[in-house]
Formats: C-alpha cells, sequence, structure tokens
C-alpha cells in the first residue's frame, strides 16, 4: 500500500466501517470478541513526514485518571510496538507506521493486536467495556 487512498480502500473491503470522519482521514472499526466484549479502534492519517505517508492505529483504554503515567511506562517496556499517548482526558494505544512499502499483514496484525491490547487493558483497568 503506497498511500492512505490505497490503505482507506483495503480497510473498507476487508472490515465493517462505522462511521467516518467529513475528510476520510479517520476510520473507525469495532471489533467484536468471543467473550461479547468490544473494542472500537480508530485508523488515522497522520500526514507525510519525511518524504512519506504515515498512519495510527489507535484505541482508548481508560481515563488519564485510570493508568499512573509510570504504569504506562513501566507497561511500555514489553510492547513490541505501539505506546500510550493522552488525547484530551483519555489514554490511547497507539501504533503508527509508514504507508510507502507497506504490506498487508503489517497492518492486519497489528490492527488485531491494537484491538486485542486496548480491550485487554480496559478491562483491567476500569472493569467495564465502553470504549
Amino acid at each position: 500500500m503506497a498511500d492512505w487512498n490505497a490503505l482507506r480502500d483495503y480497510i473498507k473491503g476487508k472490515y465493517p466501517v462505522g462511521e467516518n470522519d467529513e475528510a476520510d482521514l479517520v476510520i473507525k472499526l469495532r471489533f467484536a470478541f468471543e467473550d461479547g466484549r468490544s473494542q472500537m479502534v480508530f485508523v488515522v492519517n497522520n500526514g507525510e513526514y519525511g518524504g512519506t505517508e504515515w498512519a495510527s492505529i489507535g484505541t482508548v483504554v481508560c481515563s488519564e485518571t485510570e493508568l499512573t503515567p509510570r504504569d504506562a511506562l513501566a507497561r511500555g517496556h514489553d510492547l513490541v510496538f505501539g505506546g500510550f499517548v493522552l488525547i484530551g482526558d483519555k489514554i490511547v494505544f497507539q501504533h503508527s507506521f509508514p504507508l510507502r512499502d507497506l504490506q498487508a499483514s503489517e497492518f492486519d496484525v497489528p490492527l488485531g493486536f491494537v484491538a486485542a491490547y486496548g480491550d485487554a487493558l480496559e478491562q483491567e483497568l476500569t472493569g467495564k467495556d465502553e470504549h
């Protein structure tokens, strides 16, 4: 996938997509798990950096009061990719990647991991299923 349009078309052709923003720069996907829980995931066009387009996969895991900065940093130690960011008052687990040479598996695997990890962390930290 060489650019955002190719990634967007791939996502819309493979996954059930929710309502997107008007500029089509954010794609919402809801993942349903066998235990009845679900997790909303956002794929975002991050624009161009270093001569290539970038995108990110993110999911809200809790509010900022439910995860200390120290705990977020400690949890990041064991992660192969991705990290925690604060957006408004929400803690988001996010993974960013360049689009230039992206293969389908390089998107599908992180997408599934972000959804599953985000849901497991949300359940652990909040006991809820709201994101």
